[in-house]
C-alpha cells in the first residue's frame, strides 16, 4: 500500500514545486514507482495529474528519494507502488 511505501522512506526532501502560469492549481497527481532491493528508486511514471508539468517536477525529484529495503521472508524484494501528491503552488500572470 501506499502508506506501506511511504513508511519505507529513509531520505526524501519535499517536493519543490514550479511556479505556474496556466493549468490548474491547486490539484493532485499520482506517481507509479519502482524500488529496487537497496532501497533506490529505479523508474517514476506519471499516471495522472491536474498539471502535467507537476507530475515532471515531481517525477525528478522522487528519483532521490531513498527508502529501507522492503523484505519478504527475511530477503530484500523490488516493491512497486503508486504514490498520490497535493500541490499549491505560486502563480504568477504569463508575460
Amino acid at each position: 500500500s501506499e502508506e506501506t511505501v511511504r513508511s519505507l522512506i529513509v531520505s526524501a526532501s519535499d517536493i519543490q514545486w514550479p511556479t505556474l502560469t496556466s493549468g490548474r492549481n491547486p490539484g493532485t497527481l499520482s506517481l507509479y514507482i519502482s524500488i529496487d532491493r537497496d532501497g533506490r528508486v529505479r523508474e517514476t511514471l506519471g499516471l495522472n495529474s491536474d498539471n502535467p508539468l507537476m507530475t515532471q517536477a515531481a517525477r525528478e525529484q522522487v528519483m532521490n528519494w531513498r527508502f529501507k529495503p522492503a523484505t519478504s521472508d527475511g530477503e530484500p524484494v523490488q516493491i512497486e507502488s503508486i504514490l498520490t501528491f497535493g500541490y499549491n503552488a505560486k502563480m504568477v500572470p504569463p508575460q
